[in-house]
């Protein structure tokens, strides 16, 4: 295919694919392996098939097996099982769920728990007795459910098996439950338990002692207790700017926060002076890709891989600590490297893997696996789900039948879905369910004049260059958008990458790149600006496009959306990291002030994947995850670029450091 079909695209739709996401075309063979693989997987087989004890072998019906590895000690894992405030933490789900009443779990042999929570509006009775509890191997509990549970198989009663394996500081759980009545009530429980371990594992979230030592030469402060004083905060609230300000970590967690002379420091403290510099909210990527593209001259020849090596350190080295992938070429590998960095091997920010991209026939990238129907949708949700998938992705050439069935398994496992979409407009996916858009204005074809029903036009981009955003048929989609509560992720750097007279990548972006790299970079400069000659109608359509998705941001945000901030730098010098600090500087150049813009490439985010109440601003009580910069970007954003020390769950780590680490990195590691 030509550079010129290329370049009637946005470069983010050149990116996406899964080649790995084909042998998910055979996960019924595969799903005897997966143990060797996933992070959760789950075994479906006769009760015998476990080896069961004694007790079990008296257990009558279907039976389910699930498996967690957690970078946590062993005795730390088995007191979320044992604590009934912990349980209260983890058990209750993250969404219109309460209790009836507090909690009971007395973990001894004999002792009774009772969970009774109205989620959704429906009524959860769930009880038992404690058979077993073997400090920190084993517990054994039989596990019931009342009638007017609404659950399938009711009234049930099951037993539940948990053990506890150490494994070199980190716990491998397995859990076992027997005596389900059929299949619709073995799936509830498994989809639930997946839930409840996603929600462990953020409970558990913290850097092992062992990489600190692992990693010293990056690392700058590690004390138990941090004083962080005399800076100017930026809270990501979106509240102004506050300056003389000193935050106390403690634990990995804040402490502290207050005007600098009011708040108490612990005289064990390391204290820091922050006078000149702004601390913020760690920021939380919502389309920051693991891959790099390697080659996009063509399109049919377009390959990408992770960068396992230089991409977690980049986001990390420049304020990002937690993404999502939003999307992958290759699953399993984003999957082995969010592992890796929650044990301490690799350094990099919290990662929420996306599943592969879900597409139909249309799209020529031969990393991309084609779906063959609504069933195959629906089915690569489920696989990639238990393999430990906590979100999944649409593609541009998905019908709404198959969508449809994708949305609704990715609910059913308590997961989101967000699209880059082609063959359905915006008001068809809120309409869906969808639960997120990526790109804004620029992709929504429904504008489109050629666009039919189920289909990807040919040059659907930039659509709706000449409408008026005030109009009724742009506020009619942000309504609608507004009122199924359908998010929106702002991925300005990857658009900025089409429009004409935008300023260049910085000198410490070009180092990154490797030589192949920036060779390759260098040559599309050229070729972009041959191209402008020959092509001056399309290159200004672009470059107004981006001032009217700006323009479609700000009025978003004004209908009370959620907008939330991303890159899709996977390609030429916009690269991770680098690229998400830029996006904060065009969410600015958009209209947004400096501390909307941060709310809304941090808190918003948080929101979006139900963590902020850990995550996603400064206050006291959340994990001390906090970049500091030098200057005050609420005066000028371009201070942003200054980062220095970057702090992941109160482990301070050397910005220069790690960016200088992965020099001519991008494109090989």
């Amino acid at each position: 295919m030509t550079r010129v079909r290329l370049r009637c695209m946005p470069v983010f739709q050149t990116l996406f694919a899964f080649s790995i996401a084909i042998a998910s075309h055979v996960c019924a063979a595969q799903s005897k392996l997966a143990p060797r693989f996933g992070d959760l997987v789950r075994v479906q087989a006769p009760v015998a098939d476990f080896a069961p004890s004694p007790a079990q072998e008296n257990v009558i019906g279907i039976s389910l097996r699930l498996e967690r590895s957690f970078a946590a000690r062993r005795d730390k894992v088995f007191g979320l099982w044992t604590d009934p405030h912990a349980v209260a933490k983890w058990f209750l789900p993250p969404e219109q769920a309460h209790w009836a009443e507090p909690p009971r779990f007395e973990a001894r042999p004999g002792g009774r728990f009772s969970l009774r929570l109205v989620s959704r509006e429906e009524f959860y009775d769930l009880h038992g007795t404690f058979r077993e509890v073997h400090s920190p191997e084993k517990l054994v509990l039989n596990w019931q459910w009342d009638k007017d549970s609404p659950l399938a198989g009711s009234p049930g009663n099951t037993e539940v098996t948990v053990e506890f394996f150490a494994q070199s500081g980190k716990t491998r759980v397995v859990l076992t439950q027997f005596g389900f009545q059929n299949d619709e009530s073995r799936g509830q429980y498994e989809r639930g338990w997946s839930r409840c371990f996603r929600e462990m594992d953020n409970l558990l979230a913290a850097v092992p002692a062992e990489s600190i030592t692992r990693w010293k030469e990056f690392i700058r402060v590690s004390s138990p207790v941090v004083a962080l004083e005399h800076a100017t905060v930026i809270d990501g609230t979106g509240a102004p700017a506050k300056q003389e300000q000193t935050i106390v970590i403690a634990g990995g967690r804040i402490a502290a926060l207050g005007p600098s002379g009011s708040v108490d420091i612990p005289a064990s403290a390391e204290r820091v002076n922050l006078a000149g510099y702004t601390a913020l909210p760690g920021l939380v990527g919502m389309h920051d890709h693991l891959f790099y593209v390697s080659n996009f001259f063509h399109i049919d020849e377009l390959l990408a891989h992770d960068m396992p090596f230089s991409f977690p350190r980049l986001y990390l080295a420049n304020g990002v600590t937690t993404i999502r992938t939003t999307g992958t070429f290759e699953p399993y590998t984003d999957l082995e490297i969010k592992k890796a960095v929650d044990d301490g091997t690799l350094i990099g920010p919290k990662i929420h893997v996306t599943g592969p991209y879900i597409t139909g026939e249309g799209y020529p990238l031969i990393q991309l696996y084609k779906i063959t129907g609504p069933e195959d949708a629906r089915r690569m949700v489920e696989y990639w789900a238990r393999e430990g998938a906590t979100s999944f992705k649409l593609y541009t050439d998905v019908t709404r039948a198959e969508a449809k069935a994708a949305i609704d398994e990715a609910h059913r496992w308590g997961l989101t879905i967000t699209g880059h979409l082609g063959s359905i407009g915006f008001r068809e996916a809120a309409e869906l369910g969808i639960d997120d858009l990526e790109h804004g204005l620029w992709v929504d074809t429904e504008f489109a004049s050629d666009k039919q029903p189920d289909v990807d036009p040919p040059d659907y981009d930039a659509s709706a260059v000449d409408m008026d955003i005030n109009g009724e048929a742009i506020q009619s989609m942000i309504k609608t958008l507004v009122d199924h509560h359908v998010a929106v992720t702002s991925t300005m750097v990857a658009l900025e990458q089409l429009a004409l007279g935008r300023p260049g990548p910085s000198q410490q972006v070009l180092d990154a790149l490797s030589e192949s790299a920036r060779k390759m970079y260098e040559m599309d400069q050229k070729m972009m600006a041959e191209d402008s000659l020959r092509e001056k109608e399309r290159f200004e359509r672009d470059t107004r496009m981006l001032q009217k998705e700006m323009e479609f941001e700000r009025a978003f945000v004004r209908a009370g959306g959620l907008l939330l901030g991303g890159t899709d730098a996977v390609i030429k010098a916009a690269i991770a990291g680098f690229g998400d600090l830029r996006e904060l500087e065009l969410l600015v150049e958009a209209g947004f002030t400096t501390e909307q813009a941060i709310q809304i490439s941090s808190l918003n985010g948080a929101q979006f994947l139900k963590e902020a109440s850990r995550i996603g601003s400064l206050e006291v009580g959340k994990q001390a995850d906090i970049m500091i910069v030098k200057g005050d970007p609420a005066k000028n954003i371009e201070d942003i670029e200054n980062v220095e020390l970057v702090f992941k769950d109160g482990v301070g780590y050397d910005s220069k450091k790690l960016i200088a680490s992965v020099k001519g990195q991008v494109g090989i590691h």
